[in-house]
């Protein structure tokens, strides 16, 4: 369930925009949305049974949808390496409290350890959210979640390329569904100009 409800943030992006009026809900971009959740499906072999953590993560698919519509508001008026740092500081703050008022082990196995946390910090999480605060200067929150729901797509051929897992005709339609929303949240575009700082 997990992979699926992941990436319905696709579905809330639009509806969060549209209710803080940033965007309006073009007839494309819900066929572009309605495309990419039956792609998502498709891949990811949608819902079986609703457990409690399929609950969390609704809730952090609503927050991760939140957090680009906001990105949206306030990239444009900031700077991005300080926006970066600032959203980086407050989730380290967060952790490191919720660390104590969980009373967690803060402990780290080997210093081998130490290196893998560096390089999943920096390069997975540092430098993704730069290209995302760039990206967000120049496209839409809709247009840039659609675009987000490609990482099942890589996911799948990598597990065919790399872990040899089987090719699967639903994977192929559900990735070709999400390119073709990506391509048709695009389309119709001719009154709405894409505004820069």
């Amino acid at each position: 369930n997990a992979g699926f409800i992941a990436g319905l943030f696709v579905i809330f992006v639009p509806i969060i925009s549209f209710f803080c009026g940033r965007e309006k809900l073009r007839w494309n971009i819900l066929v572009a949305i309605i495309l990419a959740g039956i792609g998502l499906w498709s891949i990811t072999g949608g819902i079986g049974s609703f457990q409690w953590g399929d609950l969390l993560m609704l809730f952090s698919s609503v927050m991760f949808a939140a957090h680009i519509v906001y990105a949206d508001l306030v990239v444009k008026k900031c700077d991005i390496w300080v926006l970066n740092f600032q959203q980086f500081l407050v989730a380290t703050l967060a952790g490191f409290f919720g660390i104590l008022l969980f009373k967690l082990p803060f402990a780290v196995a080997s210093l081998d350890v130490i290196w893998w946390i560096l390089y999943l910090a920096i390069f997975a999480n540092v430098l993704c959210y730069i290209i995302q605060l760039s990206v967000q200067k120049i496209i839409s929150p809709t247009v840039f979640a659609i675009a987000l729901s490609l990482e099942p797509i890589f996911i799948a051929i990598f597990a065919w390329t790399i872990g040899g897992e089987k090719i699967i005709i639903a994977n192929i339609a559900g990735g070709l569904m999400i390119v073709v929303a990506i391509i048709f949240a695009q389309s119709f575009r001719k009154d709405e100009m894409v505004q820069v700082g």
